[in-house]
């Protein structure tokens, strides 16, 4: 499942009723000029800023990727895969990682899908 998250797309895997992959993309926004319709791209990791309009994991750049599991305590793994940062990027990233990705892995992880209306909770105990 995918969510936006300001100039990024954010893909959530579920691994286990436990544990979530992440992988971080960026993005950008764009609107067809003759229609008006707006639309949005990945970047291309070959030719970047040159963009994709379809998603290809083997050619869109990743910034950021890893995963977070819940074993009687939380438990995350981060990995930079496709290139280097500078200090904004990486101070970005982590501003993303701890207001975005964090909650949204642990409440998926605590609550199954995520519904609007009634969340329950399905594995963890009270210090989760």
């Amino acid at each position: 499942m995918k969510r936006r998250y300001g100039d990024y797309m954010v893909h959530f895997i579920p691994l286990t009723p436990s544990s979530v992959q992440f992988q971080v993309y960026p993005i950008l926004e764009w609107t067809h000029l003759e229609t008006g319709i707006p639309g949005t791209s990945y970047i291309d990791k070959e030719k970047a800023p040159d963009t994709l309009d379809v998603f290809n994991e083997d050619l869109c750049l990743r910034k950021l990727e890893g995963h977070i599991k819940w074993k009687e305590q939380w438990d995350s793994l981060l990995k930079f895969p496709d290139e280097e940062y500078w200090h904004d990027e990486l101070q970005e990233l982590t501003q993303m990682l701890y207001e975005f990705i964090i909650p949204w892995s642990k409440d998926y992880i605590r609550y199954g899908e995520l519904s609007t209306e009634t969340n329950t909770k399905r594995i963890l105990s009270k210090s989760a």
